[in-house]
């Protein structure tokens, strides 16, 4: 070799045993972005600045295990590795092929896991390094059976499994078992087939199988059932006995092997295997799962229905005997199916010492007890439920939250992540919040039909209770800082002085209508979103589901959405409450103009979200440049531009489905509240998350243009030249300043003439007066109403009605629409320029529509964060 070359290989040598190259050394290379951690030192989602609750032992699993006594595997979309008591993470596995699935099963060493998925497909895990070890298929489950419920037991060491299938409408008469460990891949060993198999358990030791049946048809409706043993190595059946514990819940082995407990509706009991019965006892409740634990102990959960509490009780596994109990409140959200609860512990194990048990049910919570004394152990601070809605203080300081349970509410600070309170004090559970607009008061509906208003300074119930309706959808505190309006699904609005608990105004809905929110884009409306089930006001004939506004005041339909989507799950009102937004089940989003009532655009999600309706699935930020729109069935948040209608970034980073978002009063956060029981608080101020900057360089031909289309454009076009138009702030305020001029005063005598024209003797004269008064209503109000309240004849009150309701549901005359646009285009711009524009206009000592509008706009600026 040359020493030239030999040189040249040396320098190589020395390289590569120099520090590693880092992406941030590399020219153009992106550094990996280092993960924030939560108020208890967890890792935050990238983008995320801040967590409320914490993500210990919160996982959506449908199995666990303890690996020893201080670690418990959970598997679930992931698996999962958390350290006990403390619940920290210790190691989570992500693998394309391990979620959805449909069954899990998790070996009793905890280092085998088992899940089952559609088709009869099972994957074998281990839960340690969380490699999928193998894959196999059972001809079990049809193709052409949707749901497909595999039920499977796993002995101890992991290396056999039994499998069965239930379906909903064909019964499964066959078990299966496997030995797992072999080389060549799962090996059935024997086929065991019986009238209808139902609960399934494996022996620890893998020998023994055991099972429910029943000639008589389904398990769970029989009043006859057996309890059936067979050897699991050559399936020869040992026993078959009658129970008559009632429908049986639940087999499982003793750590022998030697034993069953069997839990069935009326009563829990341990028996051999060989059928004799070592004791009895009355159930804990209609709902009760067990778990039969090592050092000889048993533990057994129950519920009762309506409760709100679970009842943990530990039982002498020899003698039947309890040693101690203790209540728990329930987790997660209530699922109801034949009278009965379900699913509040879908999987629980016992630590080998003895010492810790483990379970979880709905709310995707492991949850720990003590065994020595039933105390629940691990508990973070902060939410322990699913988060349902959220709403943010108008100084954005602090958060309120409630839980899908709505057992209690919480006070957040934002500043800390950390609980400030809760409020209590209502018979049912909350079911709705809202802050009123200084941010010092929080009203409360619960389910047993009151609503509460309380300080939110001291915690204190301040006002109330308020008799509400019992399925409250909308609260809003009205302008003037008095008075709670209060609506339900079933669509009545109800009005409430809440200083005195006094109804001021109530507005009854017609049969087949459901509300969905309340919006106020004024002092002065109040208005109802509401969808018909198709039922018509004026003929009462089906027509199709439509999507309504009602003035609460006036108890008139304004208008019907025209081309809105069926089935509206959610709605939110525009910082400058000139746009409804709307969002459908199918996850298409419209934007509506309040002044015209016409579309203006829309925007689809890709994957839509799900039929279900939500308060807080879409939140506009208070710059009014960006909607955030939750995607339930992709699990994250969407952010759209408003100016092009174009989706440009999402959120992602809760375990589990969202269910509210806000932004915070100065447009820097966005909270999302989610099913994984915690609050993220997102960085808004990322320029990944910022909408693209309105820049635009018109020419006095662009502003001509879009000056027209303001006035003779589609809705759509018009939408369009508004934002182009606020793309070039120092152009267009100069323009709209020389077109925007005060309305000269109209001469009184000159309205009071035309409502005496009202009742002209000659129709053509009553229409010119009608028309002139609709179209200078603004000054001539106060004239109209006296004259309502004076007049006698039939005539002239039904056009001074029809005048008064039509300038409330009638669209604008173009010019007037055209300045009304304007309007929205200079508190858009929102610079020091516009808004003397706007003051000029709003100082006109004639009272218009355009002068209360906007006067409205300086008010609105004047709170916007700067």
């Amino acid at each position: 070799m040359s020493a030239r070359r030999s040189a040249f290989l040396a320098v190589l040598l020395l390289a590569g045993s120099a520090a590693p190259i880092c992406a941030g050394d590399v020219p153009g290379a992106k550094r990996p972005e280092p993960p924030k951690l939560d108020a208890f030192g967890d890792p935050l989602p990238i983008g995320a600045s801040a967590r409320f609750g914490s993500i210990r032992l919160r996982h959506q699993a449908s199995a666990l295990a303890f690996l020893n006594n201080e670690t418990v595997v959970s598997v679930g979309s992931s698996i999962r590795v958390w350290a006990a008591p403390s619940g920290r993470l210790i190691a989570e596995h992500t693998h394309p092929k391990l979620a959805p699935t449909v069954g899990c099963v998790i070996s009793g060493n905890g280092k085998v896991a088992v899940t089952g998925h559609e088709n009869g497909v099972f994957r074998v895990w281990d839960t340690v390094s969380g490699r999928l070890i193998r894959e196999f298929t059972t001809n079990q489950a049809p193709k052409a059976v949707e749901d497909q419920y595999p039920e499977m037991s796993i002995s101890d060491d992991g290396k056999r499994l039994v499998s069965s299938y239930r379906f909903s409408d064909l019964i499964p008469k066959e078990v299966r078992v496997w030995t797992l460990d072999s080389s060549s891949g799962p090996i059935r060993l024997d086929l065991l087939k019986d009238d209808f198999i139902g609960k399934l358990a494996l022996s620890p030791d893998g020998n023994r199988i055991a099972a429910t049946t029943d000639s008589g048809g389904e398990i769970d409706i029989s009043p006859e059932h057996t309890l059936a043993v067979w050897d699991a190595s050559n399936g020869k059946q040992l026993r078959r006995d009658a129970t008559t514990l009632g429908p049986i819940r639940s087999v499982q082995f003793s750590e022998d092997s030697k034993q069953m407990l069997v839990v069935g509706d009326k009563s829990i009991g341990l028996r051999t295997i060989e059928g004799k019965e070592v004791w009895r006892r009355p159930n804990f409740g209609p709902n009760t799962c067990a778990a039969l634990g090592k050092l000889n102990r048993l533990i057994v959960l129950a519920s009762n229905d309506g409760s709100n509490e679970l009842t943990a009780n530990l039982i002498d596994g020899p003698s039947g005997n309890a040693r101690w109990a203790t209540k728990m409140p329930i987790d997660g959200p209530r699922v109801w199916g034949n009278g009965a609860m379900l699913d509040f512990a879908r999987s629980w194990a016992i630590s080998p010492n003895g010492q810790l048990m483990a379970f979880v049910g709905d709310s995707g919570r492991l949850r720990l007890l003590e065994l020595s004394n039933g105390k629940e152990i691990g508990l973070m601070s902060g939410r322990l439920n699913a988060v349902q809605t959220t709403c943010i203080s108008s100084d954005g300081k602090s958060v309120v939250s409630i839980d899908s349970n709505g057992s209690e509410v919480v006070q957040w600070d934002m500043a800390t992540s950390r609980e400030v309170r809760r409020f209590k004090g209502w018979r049912g559970r909350c079911i709705d919040i809202e802050l009123s607009a200084d941010g010092t008061l929080l009203a409360c509906a619960s389910s047993d039909g009151m609503a509460s208003i309380w300080e939110i300074a001291s915690g204190r119930k301040v006002y109330g209770p308020l008799q509400v309706d019992e399925a409250v959808c909308s609260m809003r505190f009205i302008a003037d800082g008095a008075k709670l309006a209060v609506a339900s699904h079933r669509g009545v609005v109800t009005v409430f002085d809440f200083a005195t608990s006094r109804r001021v105004h109530e507005l009854p809905m017609y049969r087949g209508r459901h509300a969905i929110a309340l919006i106020c884009p004024s002092a002065r409306r109040l208005y109802l979103v509401a969808v018909a089930d198709g039922l018509s006001v004026e003929d009462q004939k089906i027509k199709g589901d439509v999507v309504e506004i009602w003035n609460v005041f006036s108890g008139q339909l304004i208008r019907e959405l025209d081309g809105a989507n069926d089935r509206l799950a959610c709605c939110t009102l525009s910082p400058d409450c000139r746009t409804l937004c709307t969002r459908s089940g199918n996850g298409v989003i419209q934007l509506w103009e309040l002044s015209s009532w016409r579309k203006r655009m829309q925007m689809e999600e890709k994957q839509g979200f799900g039929d279900r309706p939500g308060r807080q699935l879409l939140a506009y930020s208070p710059d009014g440049s960006v909607i955030a729109s939750v995607n339930r069935r992709a699990g994250r948040v969407n952010l759209w531009d408003v100016s092009t209608g174009k989706q440009f970034g999402s959120l992602s980073g809760h375990d589990q489905r969202v269910n509210s978002l806000e932004y915070t009063p100065n447009s820097c956060r966005l909270l999302t509240g989610s099913d994984d029981t915690t609050i993220l608080s997102w960085d808004m101020t990322r320029p990944e998350w910022r909408s693209r900057e309105l820049v635009s360089k018109l020419t006095d031909e662009d502003l001509a243009r879009h000056w027209d289309r303001l006035r003779n454009g589609t809705t759509e076009e018009a939408y369009r030249s508004k934002w182009a138009l606020a793309g070039d702030p120092m152009k267009t305020v100069a323009f709209l300043r020389e077109r925007l001029q005060p309305e000269q005063p109209f001469p009184i005598e000159r309205v009071r003439a035309w409502i005496v024209d009202l009742d002209a003797a000659q129709y053509s004269v009553r229409e010119h007066a009608s028309r002139e008064l609709l179209n200078h209503f603004d000054q001539a109000e106060s004239e109209l109403r006296a004259a309502l309240k004076g007049t006698t004849s039939a005539e002239a009150r039904k056009r001074l009605n029809q005048i008064i309701a039509s300038a409330e549901v009638g669209i604008p005359e173009p010019d007037l629409l055209r300045d009304l646009r304007a309007l929205e285009v200079l508190e858009q711009i929102g610079t020091p320029e516009a808004r003397d524009v706007l003051r000029r206009l709003a100082n006109d000592p004639v009272v218009t529509r355009i002068s209360r509008d906007a006067a409205e706009s300086l008010k609105r600026l004047e709170q916007r964060p700067r």
